[in-house]
């Protein structure tokens, strides 16, 4: 595997990760914000 190739994959795997990381954040802070009643700006 040639250099490139793998750096392809180490960025799309970074991506991914980030991705997923965002979304159960997000899920994870609104829960947070519902339970303490706070009304979510934005």
């Amino acid at each position: 595997m040639d250099t490139l190739t793998f750096a392809l994959c180490v960025f799309g795997l970074a991506i991914l990760a980030f991705v997923i990381l965002a979304i159960s954040k997000k899920n994870a802070w609104l829960d947070l914000r519902i339970r303490m009643g706070v009304r979510p700006d934005k």
